[in-house]
Order: C-alpha cells, then sequence, then structure tokens
C-alpha cells in the first residue's frame, strides 16, 4: 500500500484496507479467523504492550438504534503471538493512521512488527470516550 492511499483510509469507494497477504488456503484461513472471530475487543488490551504484526481496516454503513445511519469503521490489528483485536473507535482508527504516517506500513516495519501500548482517552470535553496509541 502507498502511503498516500492512508490519508483516503477505508472509505466506500476503498471499503477495506489490510496489511495482510495472504497467499496459501492455511494463510487465509488464519486472516479470516482473525477478522471474523477476533480474540477480543482492543479495550481488552488496554495498557498492555503488544506487538501487532498486521492490520485490516473495513469501512460500512451502521444505523444505530434510532434509525440512525452512520459510517462505520473496524480496526482490527493481529498481534505477533496471532490474536486479534478489534474496534470500532474512530479514534483508534486515526491514532494508527499516524503510526503508518511515521513508521510506514507493517511491511517496512524493522522486523515486520512494532509494539504499542493501546491507551483510553476522552475527549469532547471529556463527554466521549476512546483509544489511542503509544509506542512502547
Amino acid at each position: 500500500m502507498e502511503n498516500n492511499s492512508l490519508v483516503r483510509l477505508a472509505s466506500e469507494e476503498n471499503p477495506v484496507i489490510t496489511s495482510v497477504t495472504a497467499d496459501t488456503f492455511e494463510e487465509k484461513r488464519r486472516f479470516y479467523n482473525a477478522i471474523s472471530n477476533p480474540t477480543g475487543e482492543m479495550t481488552d488490551i488496554v495498557n498492555q504492550p503488544v506487538t501487532i504484526v498486521d492490520y485490516h481496516m473495513k469501512h460500512e454503513k451502521k444505523v444505530n438504534d434510532d434509525g440512525f445511519e452512520y459510517d462505520g469503521l473496524t480496526t482490527t490489528v493481529i498481534l505477533e503471538d496471532g490474536r486479534s483485536y478489534k474496534t470500532t473507535y474512530r479514534s483508534f482508527a486515526k491514532a494508527f493512521v499516524n503510526l503508518m504516517s511515521v513508521f510506514g506500513t507493517p511491511d517496512i516495519w524493522e522486523n515486520h512488527k512494532i509494539t504499542v501500548i493501546v491507551k483510553t482517552v476522552k475527549y469532547g470535553g471529556g463527554m466521549h470516550d476512546g483509544l489511542t496509541i503509544d509506542i512502547a
């Protein structure tokens, strides 16, 4: 993926961006399981150092309980040990894109991995919860 595609992020025109290259059946099986049945939610690993090796971002239209349609973005990270965690927090997606803007995409990270700490944040005058990333 070219760095300028980071700016576009996942959108209706480009609904999925990922660092995963899955050629064999086994690689595709592992990737599918990681994004379809993740180990947990990103909030499960808050304040823990984790080593990310791949990611998957998917844009989709969602509808809330009041029938309001909005743009949803699901980000899944795949860790060095094979566990995967997902979130729909846009703040995490923004932080992850910032990480890639500085460090590049996983294919050029040193040893194809980077260790981060997922943190909780408040924004909007403390009215909203979010997630961000610190480099460990």
